[in-house]
């Protein structure tokens, strides 16, 4: 069956998943029956960020077709403060009848007057509120992100109905305005929490709850008291999610405290998320939060690292998606926990090829592994064979290597064999982009096992890590460009043209050349090259 002979009832579920604009320019006059059913659906318009053109027709459109205006259910509009400015000159909130919610994306802290000018005329949303917003709340608005805000406003008091809001900064005296003034608020999300802004004796004069408030999200406070947290948490006695991180507070560590409130003011409190990170200086106790109170009673599972410049202690499973596992990393408190849950989310691994404490890790979802060995010059690490044994034959143990794209290997460029390198492609059949130093590259080349499976399987390679890192003979340059015959995608070092043009002719496949020179060309020479890859359809950048 073709597309324009659905149902009626499909069609318009399809166009759901569509933007405004996709709707008008792929069917719109395509005919009677397309142009009908498009006049009659709830539309979601994204209104162009780049595409200046198309978004001057469209507000054309707008601007003369008040039906068209009607249908809108959804609007987003971009950053570009042109755009921002040019809209809401031209339309008021009330234009447009059925909307339900706008979205204004990344607002710019660098232009707050036209921040407050243009969130101030969001007054005239549902007809609603005077043009009197007192200084408060317009600061509050001013910090807005706003990915998502739904809003209203009555005439009579001075209250935003506003369920779900994300701020990119904000102060605690910003979050209690918001508590007065945005009392049916069930979702707030705080990119970057901050102490009171007039000291710590203010917060007891304010005493406004958030009875709605249902989930409190802090990506990021530093600096900020556990006696902030556990005032500011006492006036949402309905939360049922927290999720927070925070830095360089040892208070915040105080699992007695968090017990105390928890269990006097949080009584609806079901999912805890957090990460305390403190300087290792501090020698604070590493058996925290291993009462029954976290695990038995709420199944809360916290597990501490430390390395040599932080603790952490978070609750499992590990919520950032990078970590680095160095030299002197360890685990405590995780004896009775399923090691594949602890860091489920973790897609970028470092790893210190000295470590072996490996036993306490699992890694199930890395995409991105870097290996290296610790360089100190006043501790020196002598490697024997049997370490290097060890830590290649635990690799597999402790990484699930078949959701493994890119490994790089430039750190450890005398312990690696090409037997290692094969052993590890074999098990990581996603693998298709390698970072890998020149040199040690051109050594591991010798295994033609592994480098058939180098040519099957890399598409990405990155070898300019060093300023003299060079194909010195044209042997190693003939035997690189038939290992990589399938590269798409090359960054590397070239210290002459004649290198470049072999290249270019020799590796049919490739499409994105970077290139770090070391000898002195002219621009006219840079010119001359780009022109020569751009005639075999590859993008030359010159880094």
């Amino acid at each position: 069956m073709k597309f324009d002979q659905l149902p009626n009832e499909i069609l318009i579920e399809c166009f759901e998943y569509l933007n405004t604009f996709d709707i008008f320019y792929s069917f719109y006059r395509l005919n009677y029956r397309f142009n009908k059913l498009i006049r009659n659906i709830l539309l979601n318009l994204n209104l162009p960020e780049k595409n200046q053109s198309l978004f001057r027709e469209l507000f054309y459109k707008l601007t003369i077709n008040s039906q068209l205006r009607n249908q809108i259910i959804s609007l987003k509009i971009s950053k570009t403060w042109k755009q921002l400015s040019s809209f809401f000159s031209s339309f008021s909130l009330t234009d447009f009848s059925q909307l339900q919610l706008l979205t204004l994306i990344d607002l710019d802290d660098r232009n707050s007057e036209e921040n407050k000018s243009i969130l101030l005329s969001l007054s005239n949303f549902y007809n609603g509120y005077p043009n009197d917003l007192n200084y408060e709340t317009c600061e509050i608005l001013s910090n807005l992100f706003l990915p998502k805000i739904q809003m209203k406003f009555f005439t009579n008091r001075k209250i935003i109905f506003i369920t779900s809001l994300t701020i990119k900064i904000c102060f605690f005296d910003h979050i209690c305005q918001l508590f007065k003034y945005a009392p049916m608020l069930n979702y707030l999300h705080v990119n970057g929490f901050h102490s009171p802004l007039d000291g710590i004796n203010e917060i007891n004069h304010i005493s406004t709850c958030a009875f709605y408030l249902k989930q409190f999200i802090v990506d990021y406070s530093e600096e900020v008291d556990f006696e902030i947290f556990e005032f500011l948490l006492k006036q949402t006695p309905n939360l049922e999610i927290l999720t927070t991180k925070h830095s360089d507070g040892i208070d915040m560590t105080d699992d007695k405290g968090w017990q105390n409130l928890i269990q006097s003011s949080l009584h609806h409190l079901k999912i805890f998320k957090f990460e305390f990170i403190v300087s290792t200086k501090q020698n604070i106790s590493l058996d925290k939060f291993q009462n029954d109170f976290w695990s038995k009673d709420h199944h809360w599972d916290i597990i501490c690292v430390v390395n040599p410049i932080n603790t952490r202690f978070f609750t499992i499973p590990y919520q950032n998606n990078k970590f680095e596992l160095n030299l002197k990393t360890k685990i405590f408190g995780i004896t009775l926990i399923n090691k594949s849950k602890v860091f489920r989310y973790v897609t970028e691994l470092y790893i210190d090829f000295l470590n072996e404490n490996f036993h306490d890790y699992y890694f199930e979802n890395v995409e991105s592994l870097k290996i290296y060995q610790t360089s100190d010059y006043i501790e020196k690490f002598y490697i024997n064979q049997k370490q290097k044994e060890n830590f290649f034959e635990s690799l597999p143990v402790i990484i699930n290597l078949s959701n493994l794209k890119h490994l790089d290997i430039t750190r450890i460029e005398n312990i690696i064999s090409s037997t290692d390198l094969l052993n590890i492609l074999k098990k990581a059949r996603k693998l298709s982009s390698l970072e890998i130093n020149t040199s040690v590259l051109m050594s591991l080349l010798i295994n033609d096992e592994l480098c058939q499976y180098l040519n099957e399987m890399i598409k990405i390679l990155i070898i300019d890590q060093h300023y003299d890192d060079q194909f010195n003979e044209f042997n190693d340059l003939n035997k690189f460009c038939q290992v990589f015959s399938n590269i798409e995608q090359l960054q590397c070092a070239i210290g002459h043209t004649s290198t470049f043009l072999y290249i270019i002719n020799h590796m049919t496949k490739l499409n994105d050349l970077r290139i770090r020179l070391f000898d002195d060309f002219n621009q006219n020479s840079l010119m001359s090259l780009k022109t020569m890859a751009l005639n075999l359809n590859i993008n030359c950048t010159f880094v």
